[in-house]
């Protein structure tokens, strides 16, 4: 490739750090009894993640914040007014939704289970078994499309992966594929891992030993994971913090998931930050076994935003259906 100038332009080389987390909603949490999961990954270029570790944790230092314990949206409950955890977590997102210095990418897919043959995915109904294997088979797409939509092959020679993080609470380390897949079925020349399997962290700082920076960005993986997640669905079981949490990420999240996601977005997002769901429609595993039929159900952004369609915490009425 040549620039306007007929100068050749040589490939760039960029070095990641991959933060990853899983959130489940299920029936009993869902408005309209719906199952999803999320797989939520958090990329941050080496060079980026020291500058980055010393902003997040600033603000906890902050005079109006001055909370240094483990942050989990799923325990987000009181407002900001007298929350300094729900405080953190909206600064920690407004610097998410405000990033110009592309210090870090994000990229979470939603699968419907309830549109999932579970049939194709193995034995067992637990992380151990076809859940697990759902998510095996769902992460590594979900990665494959950030490599290529935000480091494309005709600007990045190659994409070299330094570490594989995941939060340990997910019990994914005892899968019998996942820890070590992604690394032996990804890496190729363009690709590098330099590490074979993931390094699985304690989201709690306080209780991590050896990767205790690491547990920070664990922590802005899940809040990102709960906001979005929160967003969509707006469990039965919501709050004050989780809402007003939620509600820093939802005009970017409105964006992401408009008709016209465009290069030049209002937040500058454009193959940076991305949301997608899957699949578009349930089908049989007859269907699934033919080609023509299984191109019928593809990834998909059209869904509702219920935290937007209401004005209250309550749950969502059914004429928006």
């Amino acid at each position: 490739m040549k620039d306007l100038f007929g100068t050749e332009i040589l490939p760039k080389d960029i070095c990641l750090s991959v933060y990853s987390d899983e959130r489940t909603v299920d029936s009993k949490q869902h408005p309209y009894k719906e199952h999803w999961t999320y797989i939520t990954l958090l990329m941050i270029p080496d060079t980026k993640k020291t500058g980055l570790l010393a902003v997040l944790n600033k603000y906890r230092d902050n005079r109006d914040v001055r909370y240094h314990d483990e942050l989990h949206f799923h325990k987000l409950d009181k407002g900001s007014e007298i929350s300094p955890a729900t405080r953190l977590a909206k600064l920690w997102l407004e610097e998410v939704v405000n990033d110009t210095d592309r210090r870090l990418y994000f990229r979470v897919l939603g699968i419907k289970r309830d549109n999932l043959a579970f049939q194709r995915f193995g034995l067992g109904d637990t992380h151990y078994g076809k859940y697990g294997n759902i998510y095996n088979r769902f992460f590594r797409t979900t990665f494959l499309g950030a490599v290529n939509s935000y480091w494309p092959k005709h600007k990045y020679k190659t994409v070299t992966i330094a570490e594989l993080y995941h939060d340990k609470q997910g019990r994914l380390e005892a899968h019998n594929f996942f820890p070590w897949h992604l690394p032996l079925k990804v890496s190729d020349k363009r690709i590098d891992f330099k590490t074979d399997r993931f390094c699985f962290v304690e989201s709690n700082h306080r209780e991590e030993q050896t990767h205790q920076g690491e547990s920070h960005f664990i922590q802005l993986t899940d809040v990102l994971a709960g906001s979005i997640s929160h967003c969509l669905d707006l469990p039965t079981k919501s709050s004050k913090g989780k809402n007003e949490v939620a509600r820093v990420i939802l005009p970017m999240l409105r964006e992401i998931l408009s008709d016209s996601y465009p290069k030049g977005s209002v937040f500058r997002c454009f193959r940076k930050y991305d949301v997608s769901f899957y699949p578009s429609r349930k089908l049989t595993v007859e269907q699934l076994n033919n080609d023509c039929a299984r191109s019928l159900s593809n990834f998909f952004k059209n869904r509702r935003i219920l935290l937007e369609m209401t004005q209250s915490c309550s749950q969502p009425s059914l004429p928006w259906i």
